[in-house]
């Protein structure tokens, strides 16, 4: 009986495992949910933390997250065999049966520790507790103003981004020491990240530096960061990034705005100092050989010289004659502009793969090389004012070129293998006064073209059928769908109502469109691609009363010698706007009567000048009023920003408005017109 009860206790201890594991997997399957939702709130204040905060995890979390993970991969073993096993496996099952008991237990204990009751996160470890010793400020009292001056700035919730410049010494990392340790110690705000960018980062590493101080996982979005007359996708674009360097370079204090031009183009310049480092560095480089203004009166040749040379500048220089085959295996940029330069040997480029870009212009050669077709790199030819080159040889092989500018040449005919450019964005040719015609489809061929230069050419634009096949003409321009830049001559008004009514001119971003003979100064719109300026002039043309206008992109507009033209703009149909004007001229129109109907000054809410010169038969500039009133009130409500007015020579002008007397604000001056002292009138509205 003593062994039977002992085999009864022995029975009893194995089978009590068996009996309760039913009920052990239940709970257990309980306690593993509870833990998971302790998991998932754990997680969703780590990620709201991350998002808002910049913070991360501190390590016995991550720890604890890495257990429960690791429970959960058990539990789901040991049900994934208990489905599996035999219940005559007796002690398999026993053993699985401890496992489940010791899993409940775990499970419970990490519940238990994932309260984390002093929190779950710390600061970046990149600038989040670290500061940098101490130094002393130079000239306290400036300094000290400029301390406080961006410290109120931080603190101001209105103010985006804070930038600190001077040239090199001044104290601007100082002041930036004594700003973070300030604000780390004082825990100011929840980050606070100190990064240094030297001139080798790349915006790929910087962006990979703040998301990791951040704790923020970029892989994700990688493609999305960085894939995009390095590859630039348009002329628009470039010059963006060109602006975008130059606006760099004058932060750094490394460039200074300069005087206006002339033609009242912007320009920058370089300090002395800076100046005078530049020319130094590179006289040590290899890479670079600078003499403009010099007397040098050959292509360097050397060729330990040459070899490693990626630029040369001999601009204004005397060198006269590129002779003979040079090995410049590296060069990439050429510039001889305004140099005396006057022929090219026929071997000079057979050695110049990697040229990208070649200027020549303002020089005195007559023809360029065949060895030209060799620069099967080349992305810009600058030829522009090279007044006695009569030819160009085929370009067929430049299939890479860019840039093609031979505006104030001498061509006759466009040269060969212009069908072959299918990557030109920009074609200059302006002042080309000896073309003698555009080939049929030559322009529309270059379907990537942007830029469209030929004012002051011999070739006029008309439609294609009065050509009868011996030219391209305005159905060519209209083919161009990536156009943004357009300054052309039509035959007359006829052709530019033509182009008008495709409505291609709605995609451009910057016009000049003339009928007859040039009468502006066009420098500042060939030289500015960002002027916006859409210029329309109509000179000695024949029109009537139908010439058609590129209404909503319009911002200037001149007619000049129009002796046929009686009145210009009538009453306005439904969907006309001419919101973007800003200036009306009127020259010599001897039928002229009036300018403009009341119709349209409900979309001139931007004129800004009104310009009559020398029309005898003018009577009222507006007419058809009606009974509104005080006639200065009223325009100066309707057109908010006209602030001149200026009459010449228009000795039956009665009025402005419907029968309203001219109020003078400047009594008759003396100008001079035609050679002949005249009265005129300044009418000044609103602030000048």
């Amino acid at each position: 009986m003593e062994h039977l009860g002992t085999l009864f206790e022995m029975g009893k201890a194995i089978c009590a495992p068996l009996q309760s594991l039913k009920e052990n997997e239940a709970i257990l399957d309980k306690k593993i949910e509870e833990l998971s939702c302790r998991e998932s709130d754990v997680r969703a204040e780590l990620e709201r933390a991350k998002l808002q905060y910049g913070k991360i995890p501190k390590k016995e979390v991550e720890l604890w997250l890495r257990n429960v993970q690791n429970i959960k991969d058990k539990v789901h073993d040991i049900k994934q065999k208990l489905g599996e096993v035999s219940w005559t496996h007796i002690q398999l099952r026993m053993n699985l049966a401890k496992e489940v008991e010791e899993m409940i237990k775990e499970a419970v204990e990490l519940k238990e520790n994932g309260r984390f009751q002093e929190g779950l996160l710390v600061n970046l470890l990149v600038g989040s507790i670290e500061t940098f010793p101490p130094i002393k400020l130079v000239g306290e009292t400036t300094a000290l103003k400029n301390l406080q001056k961006i410290e109120e700035c931080l603190m101001d919730d209105e103010v985006g981004k804070v930038g600190v410049y001077g040239m090199g010494g001044v104290g601007k990392t100082t002041i930036m020491t004594h700003i973070h340790n300030k604000f780390m110690m004082a825990r100011t705000f929840n980050s606070v990240i100190w990064v240094t960018v030297s001139k080798e980062s790349d915006l790929e590493e910087l962006q990979d530096r703040l998301s990791k101080a951040l704790g923020i996982d970029l892989s994700n979005y990688k493609d999305a960061l960085y894939g995009f007359f390095d590859e630039i996708e348009d002329t628009e674009k470039g010059f963006d990034k060109g602006y975008t360097i130059i606006n760099d370079l004058k932060d750094a204090c490394m460039l200074e705005n300069g005087e206006q031009d002339c033609f009242s183009r912007s320009c920058v310049k370089m300090h002395d100092l800076l100046r005078d480092l530049a020319i130094a560095i590179t006289r040590k480089s290899r890479q670079f050989v600078v003499k403009v203004r010099s007397n040098v009166g050959k292509f360097p040749r050397a060729e330990n010289l040459m070899d490693d040379v990626i630029r040369v500048s001999l601009m204004y220089s005397d060198v006269q004659v590129l002779s003979c085959q040079s090995k410049c295996p590296m060069l990439s940029t050429l510039l001889l502009e305004r140099s005396r330069l006057g022929s090219i040997d026929h071997l000079f480029f057979e050695q110049m793969p990697n040229l990208r870009v070649l200027d020549l212009s303002d020089t005195k050669i007559t023809c360029l090389p065949q060895s030209l077709s060799n620069l099967v790199n080349l992305h810009a030819l600058l030829l522009r004012d090279c007044y006695i080159m009569t030819e160009v040889p085929s370009l067929a092989q430049l299939r890479e070129l860019r840039v093609l500018n031979l505006s104030g040449t001498s061509i006759k005919y466009l040269p060969d293998g212009m069908d072959s450019l299918t990557n030109l964005r920009c074609l200059g040719l302006s002042a080309t006064r000896s073309l003698e015609m555009v080939p049929v489809r030559a322009i529309s061929s270059f379907s990537h073209l942007e830029e469209l230069s030929m004012e002051e050419s011999k070739w006029k634009w008309t439609s294609n059928d009065n050509r009868n096949g011996r030219g391209a003409g305005v159905e060519d321009i209209v083919r161009l769908m990536h156009l943004k830049k357009l300054l052309v001559h039509f035959v007359d008004s006829s052709a530019l109502s033509s182009y008008v009514r495709s409505g291609h001119w709605r995609g451009l971003n910057c016009f000049f469109l003339a009928v007859g003979h040039l009468s502006v100064d066009l420098e500042g719109i060939k030289y500015n691609f960002y002027s916006r300026k859409c210029l329309v002039t109509l000179y000695e043309s024949d029109c009537m009363n139908s010439v058609a206008f590129p209404e909503s992109n319009l911002t200037e507009l001149v007619i000049m010698h129009s002796h046929n033209v009686s009145i210009y703009m009538e009453e306005p149909t439904q969907g006309d706007s001419l919101a973007n004007l800003k200036q009306i001229e009127i020259v010599h129109c001897p039928k002229m009567k009036y300018v403009l109907s009341v119709g349209w000054f409900q979309t001139l809410q931007n004129l800004e000048e009104i310009g009559l010169f020398n029309c005898p038969e003018m009577e009222e500039m507006v007419v058809d009023m009606g009974d509104i009133g005080e006639a200065n009130t009223y325009i100066t409500n309707t057109l908010p920003r006209l602030k001149r007015i200026t009459l010449s020579r228009l000795p039956k002008l009665k009025s402005i408005w419907n029968g309203r007397e001219l109020d003078v604000v400047e009594k008759p001056f003396n100008s001079i017109w035609g050679g002949f002292a005249t009265p005129s009138w300044a009418v000044i509205l609103g602030c000048i």
